[in-house]
């Protein structure tokens, strides 16, 4: 019972994380990939933060879901 709980929580603060710092992520993105001087130009950003956002969601639902199976 303790190790579903923990999955429960796991997923949804996972999507809660996602869902929320989706906006946040080509500037992380941006700064680890001029590091390795790569052309970051060629990126289409308006397509990632949404499905990021989208997989944060997922997280959560499967979360509560887990959580109300029970």
């Amino acid at each position: 019972m303790e190790k579903r709980k923990k999955i429960i929580i796991t997923l949804f603060a996972l999507g809660i994380v996602f869902t929320l710092g989706a906006p946040y992520f080509p500037t992380v993105v941006f700064d680890v990939i001029r590091l390795y001087d790569y052309h970051f130009e060629s990126i289409r950003w308006a397509d990632v933060i949404p499905s990021i956002r989208t997989c944060g969601i997922i997280f959560s639902l499967w979360g509560i879901a887990l959580l109300y199976k029970k």
